[in-house]
């Protein structure tokens, strides 16, 4: 079967042909779905004993020497995309005209409207979501909810309901009353057009010919894109989930009708299928789709948006098939949008059913911005609060609920009998009570990728079990797997050891640890960890580093159930404390310095920040500054705030003078210090060493 393969591929690559048919194949199961997408076959469609398939019409006659019985529905489907796209009927918008209608709304909308340039693309195109809510230019601490759009560029349909969703809006939020109660209170966030090239030239993938959802950082395979997130777009709308969590997200795609949950990479049930079946459901019964999950309705799909989206972020991903022609007609949008408008709207109202609230210092009353919710009883996947504000949204079921809430530097809190209502929210606000004595924990997953090379399914084990202190649940990495975690603050390079890897049981494997100061590297490796290993920081001359890197060495079987090694915890001895907000869109420190070091009195500390050159593109004067506001920190050996330093200078060489004061004008003792300079989500920090 094997050579067989490998016969039919070396076929189908010289046979290219340069018209794509859409075309049914008799398969013998849903399996063979992903045979035909590995060998070049875009598939639209899954059932039983067929899949719908779009397909270079010379790779036809292969296909059919193999054995496959092949009908072609429609010759030349690229031709009837193109001529519905150019169609006088309706209106499809060109990418300028549509770039300048987003900028024209924003701007004769202020109160209502921000539009945000998430990323320049290599090609030179904007990725825009604007955002719709009362007080647009403002953080609030309401449920945040997004709608993104031609992920898939061929895929037209997805971007048209998005972008009449806008218009429809803003034009109709004075006068209807729900259109004004979900703007007022929901933050409501639309990209229509995540893939700019592929839409212009009507194509799946993106310039590089990759497909985007397939290049998320959550169980990705390696099979587009050569890393998790390597593509521009698909950064842009990390980007947006960096900065605030969201409640819920939907994505659109085209080809088929069905709306989707998780997952596309195994069969194992989530633990909140209940509430992303719901969800799915009231979708899918407003459009008349049928629903359920990637792998029992579509085929096995990893790397893509949703599991990425409920796996790393705990967000309630939804993905929705929603016109079988991929760019219907232009003369049938208007009514493409009236089928998805109503279950659009009910999505906006499932962000704020739940419960929500507030997680605060106890002491301070300051907000907390970065904790992890977890129901525990019924139990269920974890969900992040990660917003400056310290606001959390999370849709749950009605019924009664009992969640843990955690922070770095606090007490858990266990809140038993939480009665969640129907269509509605309760508010729970939660104070944590400062407790400096334990170590700091991984916060959450940038990239959780572990391997199941034959689709055993055999490892169960839960993502979110390797995050926290130790507490005896582990996540199994796989054989030859690897995970970044975040762990919300930088890890600082103390007395003796700064960084211990526990692994969760008495049988001791190996993984290789490196660290690093932003999430896409670039990564120092700082040992080898055989079980539970400890790792000085002052050993490999790194000062501090925020994100950890496990990859296992490869080791034992690929398909036992705790395949590779088993991640309990990732906790650092010295740590930041947990009060700076995480954004992605991040200047560069090209220097930092301090001098004298060590010193008696006066230290001058200085610095240099230039814009990232993937900085949001502000030529319509609408993009978020507040990622370009400089901190500069000073903490005790400790990890205890001493000195904050708020500061706005950017671009040029600047410098301050600490004079050995805390924030109380006291002076502080000699001994060790760290000055962490931060702006965005970059940070690096020096040693301070005081003498008297």
């Amino acid at each position: 079967m094997k050579t067989k393969t490998i016969i039919l591929l070396t076929a189908l690559i010289a046979a290219g042909f340069g018209r794509n048919d859409l075309v049914r194949v008799q398969v013998p199961g849903r399996a063979a779905a992903v045979t035909l997408e590995r060998i070049g076959l875009t598939i639209n469609e899954v059932n039983d004993d067929f899949v719908i398939a779009e397909i270079d019409a010379g790779m036809i006659p292969a296909l059919r020497q193999a054995g496959y019985r092949i009908e072609i529905l429609t010759e030349g489907i690229d031709e009837v995309y193109r001529r519905n796209f150019e169609s006088g009927r309706g209106r499809y918008l060109t990418y300028n005209e549509y770039v300048d209608t987003l900028r024209i709304i924003a701007q004769n909308n202020p109160a209502i409207c921000k539009l945000d340039t998430l990323i320049t693309t290599a090609t030179g195109y904007l990725v825009l979501g604007m955002k719709i809510s009362d007080s647009a230019g403002f953080n609030q601490p309401e449920p945040r909810v997004l709608f993104e759009g031609d992920i898939h560029g061929d895929e037209k349909c997805g971007w048209s309901v998005c972008f009449e969703m806008i218009k429809y809006l803003v034009t109709n939020y004075a006068g209807n009353p729900l259109v004004h109660r979900l703007v007022d209170t929901r933050e409501i966030w639309i990209v229509p057009m995540v893939n700019p090239y592929g839409y212009v030239n009507s194509v799946r993938t993106n310039s590089n010919g990759v497909d985007l959802n397939r290049n998320w950082g959550y169980m990705w395979r390696y099979t587009s894109g050569t890393a998790t997130f390597s593509e521009m777009e698909t950064r842009a709308l990390k980007k947006t989930f960096d900065r605030d969590a969201f409640a819920v997200w939907l994505s659109y795609h085209g080809g088929a009708l069905v709306t989707l949950y998780q997952w596309g990479y195994t069969t194992d049930i989530p633990p909140d299928s209940a509430e992303l079946s719901t969800i799915a459901l009231s979708y899918s019964a407003a459009t008349g789709n049928y629903y359920g999950s990637i792998m029992n309705e579509m085929y096995y799909a990893p790397g893509n948006s949703i599991d990425h989206l409920y796996g790393l972020e705990g967000i309630a991903g939804i993905a929705s098939e929603i016109s079988y022609t991929k760019t219907p007609p232009a003369g049938s949008l208007d009514a493409l949008f009236n089928t998805n408008r109503d279950p659009m709207l009910n999505l906006m109202r499932y962000a704020k059913w739940g419960i929500e609230g507030l997680i605060t210092d106890s002491l301070t009353g300051n907000p907390i911005p970065k904790a992890i919710l977890e129901p525990i009883a019924p139990a269920k996947w974890a969900s992040y609060a990660d917003s400056p504000g310290g606001d959390f949204h999370r849709y749950l079921r009605p019924g009664t609920y009992t969640i843990r809430f955690t922070a770095n530097g606090y007490t858990p809190k266990t809140i038993a009998n939480i009665v969640i209502p129907v269509d509605t929210s309760v508010v729970v606000n939660v104070p944590l009570a400062p407790n400096p004595t334990p170590n700091t924990g991984a916060w959450k997953y940038a990239v959780c990728n572990v391997p199941d090379p034959n689709q055993a399914y055999a490892n169960h084990s839960l993502a979110f079990w390797g995050l926290g202190l130790r507490d005896n649940r582990r996540l199994s990495i796989g054989v030859r797997g690897w995970v970044d975690l975040d762990l919300g603050v930088p890890i600082l390079n103390g007395t003796g050891n700064d960084l211990v890897i526990v692994e969760g049981d008495g049988d001791a494997e190996i993984c290789t640890v490196f660290v690093a100061n932003n999430w896409n590297g670039p990564w120092t490796r700082v040992g080898i960890a055989n079980g539970t290993t400890e790792f000085d920081f002052q050993s490999v001359g790194i000062s501090q580093a925020r994100y950890v890197r496990l990859k296992d060495d490869g080791d034992g079987s690929a398909n036992a159930a705790t395949a590779g090694f088993d991640v309990d915890a990732v906790e650092a001895y010295y740590a930041a404390t947990n009060t700076d907000e995480n954004r992605s869109d991040e200047p560069l420190i090209r220097a930092f310095s301090v001098y004298p070091n060590p010193a008696r009195e006066k230290i001058d500390i200085r610095w240099e920040i230039t814009d990232n050159g993937s900085q949001p593109d502000n030529r319509y004067g609408i993009t978020d500054n507040s990622s370009k506001i400089v901190k500069l920190h000073i903490y005790d050996i400790s990890g205890r705030l001493v000195k904050l330093f708020s500061l706005s200078d950017i671009g040029h060489r600047s410098s301050v003078i600490w004079s050995g004061q805390d924030d109380a004008g006291c002076k502080v003792p000699a001994g060790v210090y760290y000055a962490v300079l931060s702006c965005g989500s970059n940070r690096l920090s020096e040693k301070i060493i005081r003498i008297e």
